[in-house]
C-alpha cells in the first residue's frame, strides 16, 4: 500500500482501514470484512477493494460509521 493507506487496530479486534485518513472498509470480528457503501476516486476504491476485498459487504454509511466507532469519520 501508500503512505495514504493505513490501519488502526482497536482493542477488541475490529481494524479499520483509511484511505487518505477517511475510513472505507473494516475487519469485524463475527462479521468479517466489510465497506461502506459511498463511491469516493479510484486510489480510494482500491484502497478499499485491496484491504477487504472487492466482493466485501457494503454497508450504508450510517451502519458503517456505528461499525467503525470510535474512529472518526470525515
Amino acid at each position: 500500500m501508500t503512505t495514504n493507506f493505513s490501519t488502526v487496530n482497536l482493542a477488541d479486534g475490529r481494524i479499520v482501514a483509511l484511505s487518505y485518513g477517511v475510513p472505507v472498509a473494516a475487519f469485524v470480528p463475527g462479521r468479517g470484512y466489510v465497506q461502506i457503501d459511498e463511491r469516493y476516486s479510484v486510489t480510494t476504491s482500491k484502497h478499499a477493494n485491496a484491504f477487504a476485498g472487492k466482493d466485501a459487504p457494503r454497508l450504508p454509511k450510517a451502519e458503517f460509521r456505528a461499525l467503525v466507532a470510535p474512529v472518526e469519520v470525515k
